[in-house]
């Protein structure tokens, strides 16, 4: 089994190819998205969090993630404390799901912060999904009905587009269509199959 990490910057559209590549039929772990659940649904994760960050992050049981995200976004220290607590229950989780999915040649693992959580490591191969900064930004603002300075702030605590690039062994600039994202997916999927096998 190989496994190929997704990954890409915020408003790049990550998501959007891992949703493309599951309408083709391959198994895409989502990491942001079981992160979220588990931090609602994991009581020794909630424990640890509400130890650390204050029983107020929880409200009528659910994790207050605007409020969390405004302390860890605005202290790195912070933020790293939470990924400590949080990622390796999510790696887990993975594990869990890779099982699962033994019989199939190659998976695909979506995670945001792939390279800053050293994630990167074990996977066989990491596509970055990437796009011009403005329309990253413009993107985050218009989905998330957010302000610039909030999605710069949440820009600083990811390695920079130029870093991941050197290191990502396939790159998918997504600055047009999706027509022409879907077309580029396919483009990039030929190449992993060949490299990985079908």
């Amino acid at each position: 089994m190989n496994v190929i990490g997704i990954t890409g910057g915020i408003g790049s559209g990550k998501s959007l190819v891992s949703q493309i590549l599951r309408e083709k039929g391959f198994s895409v772990y989502d990491s942001d998205k079981q992160a979220k659940l588990l931090m609602n649904t994991n009581q020794e994760l909630i424990s640890q969090i509400k130890n650390h960050f204050g029983s107020s992050v929880y409200k009528d049981g659910n994790l207050d993630r605007k409020l969390l995200a405004k302390m860890v976004f605005s202290d790195s220290e912070l933020l790293q404390k939470l990924n400590a607590l949080v990622h390796p229950e999510v790696d887990k989780d993975f594990n869990s799901w890779k099982d699962k999915n033994n019989q199939k040649p190659i998976i695909f693992k979506e995670s945001a912060i792939l390279y800053e959580s050293g994630t990167f490591k074990k996977c066989n191969a990491v596509l970055l999904v990437t796009a011009d900064k403005e329309l990253r930004i413009l993107r985050t603002i218009q989905r998330d009905q957010t302000t610039r300075e909030q999605v710069l702030m949440r820009m600083q605590n990811q390695w920079r587009e130029e870093r991941k690039i050197e290191l990502a062994d396939f790159v998918l600039f997504n600055n047009g269509t999706i027509s022409q994202l879907n077309e580029k997916v396919e483009d990039i999927l030929k190449e992993i199959i060949f490299k990985f096998g079908s």
